[in-house]
Order: C-alpha cells, then structure tokens, then sequence
C-alpha cells in the first residue's frame, strides 16, 4: 500500500575555478573553489510505502547501481540511522520513525562529468525524506550527514552561490559584496559534455597542488566580470585533463569564439561551460552550433539558479 510521495528536484552546478592547494594527511585534498548551481536538474520522487524493504530504488539509468552502491541509498539509509539513533536516546520505539521508502531518480545530469549531480541527488534525498520523515532538523544534523556522504553534498542542501574551502565543505554563501559593473552570478549558461570520462581520483592524483599566490576566487568573482576572469578564475586540473582529451579544450576554445564572456571546465571534467549574458540571443545560436560541432557531446543550454 502507497502512504505518501513527494517529487524533487536535483541541479547541477558548475565550478568558478578550482584551486588544489595541499595535499592533507588524511589522504584529501584542500581546495578553493566557488561552486555555483544551474538549472539542468535529475528528478528524484520518494515514495513512502506500507511495507517492503527499508530503502528501494530504481532509476532511468540502468547502468547506474540501485543498491548502497548509489549515494541516494546511502542517504536514506544514513538519515534513517540518524532518526533511530535520537529515537533511541529518547527511549522511543524506532519502529514507526521511518517507514519503508521507495526511490525513483529520472536522471538527465551526465554523470562523471564534474557536475556535481550524484551529490545533489543525495542532498535531495535527504531534503525530501527530512519532509515526508517529519525529521526534527534542530535535533537531526542534515549538514552533517550530508557531509558524511560527500565533500561537495552540503552545497546541494541550500545550492546558493558558495565560496567552498577545505575538501569542498566549508560553505560562506556569496550574498551582496559585488564590486560596481561586476555580475551577481546570473547568466545564460552552456554546458557541453563530451563523451569521455575522467575519473576524479586518477585527477587527484596526477594534479600538482599548489598554495602560493594564488588569486582568492571569491573576490575574483564578485569583483570583475566574467571577461576579465582569465588568469585569475583557473582550474588546476583543466589543463592536465586537456592534454589526455584534447577536446577539453577545442569545446572551451569554441564556446569563446562563440561570445562566451568566460569559459572553463567544471570539477575534474568533463563537463565544459560558457558564460553568457543572461536571456542573450547569442547563447542559443551558440548552443545551436555547439550541438553541430560536437555532435557526440550532450549540451545544454539554461541558467544559473542563484536563490
């Protein structure tokens, strides 16, 4: 028997620049990086059921796991922990807490591709159970959890543009500050996704990290303009990544001579982005010829979600 459902919604997001600056002795890596989200979302829809097993899930993507091999898996299960765990410390019985839930991921975001998108489902997972759950988030810790999941799973709790230090988890959101003629991180977006994969941990490896002088990507954001980022919004692992796809970089140089006022690659790559002004007719003929160009590469075309 079904008791409740509850549909949501997952973005994606784009990395303004990313700065690997030491390796820590835990094995990670301290970065500085401005993580911003747009609109190219996966849907998720949580169903309560009356009985079954505690997590289940399927997803429009067969060649995605479905077990505790999917990070939407362990959220449920990691959230549902965490309500026993307080049920029991209240002397509560757990067995209503949380009923058993069903998971559905309609996916669209490519995964592997620096987007951010199997993070963002688990954030919407714990966002959506934390509702159809009635979890009490002043005594259960989301953030907390989240970060349990993931580094960069606490910037798709609350995805508005962050400044994110440490392994990606220390959030200072990027509220006013903006310099005179500088934009508040609202555009018109391209995302080009060509088909091959870059496995994060072979990039972590091979990366050279590198703390001295390096620009603050928060204050080269807020203020100047997309235009005059270059030298100072980079990412350290573009251009290793570019040397073993060379497309990386034929995409980047195309969004340019496209109009893009900025372009880059997000995360480890794949993923390449261009920035244009928002609502701009340009972006679409652009996105139009993209999509010709580099007919094996998924594009999208869309905004940044800024509030």
């Amino acid at each position: 028997m079904q008791l409740a459902d509850l549909t949501t919604y997952a973005p994606a997001k784009i990395n303004l620049g990313l700065h690997v600056l030491r390796r820590r002795d835990d094995g990670y890596h301290d970065i500085d990086t401005v993580f911003v989200a747009i609109g190219w979302t996966d849907r998720l829809t949580l169903r309560l059921e009356e009985d079954g097993p505690p997590v289940g899930m399927t997803c429009s993507d067969r060649s995605l796991p479905t077990d505790e091999n999917n990070l939407c898996v362990r959220a449920a299960m990691a959230l549902r922990e965490a309500v026993h765990e307080k049920g029991r410390e209240r002397g509560d019985s757990t067995e209503d807490l949380c009923p058993p839930v069903h998971i559905h991921l309609e996916k669209h975001i490519p995964h592997g591709a620096g987007l951010g998108g199997g993070s963002s489902n688990a954030a919407a997972v714990l966002r959506g159970l934390a509702r159809i759950w009635s979890v009490d988030t002043n005594v259960v810790d989301l953030p907390a959890i989240a970060a349990g999941l993931g580094a960069d799973v606490p910037f798709f709790l609350n995805p508005v543009p962050s400044h994110a230090t440490g392994i990606g988890d220390t959030l200072v959101p990027l509220v006013g500050g903006f310099a005179d003629g500088a934009d508040p991180l609202n555009w018109t977006v391209i995302v080009v996704v060509p088909d091959v994969r870059v496995s994060t941990a072979d990039a972590y490896r091979l990366v050279r990290p590198n703390e001295e002088d390096r620009p603050d990507l928060a204050q080269a954001v807020t203020q100047h303009r997309p235009a005059a980022w270059k030298g100072l919004v980079e990412n350290d692992f573009e251009r290793m990544v570019a040397r073993k796809h060379p497309v990386i970089a034929a995409i980047r140089d195309r969004l340019e001579k496209e109009g893009a006022h900025f372009s880059a690659m997000s995360g480890s790559g794949s993923a390449v982005y261009g920035l244009f002004n928002i609502g701009s007719e340009d972006a679409y003929s652009a996105y139009i010829n993209l999509r010709n160009v580099f007919a094996g590469a998924r594009t999208w075309v869309g905004t940044t979600v800024t509030a």
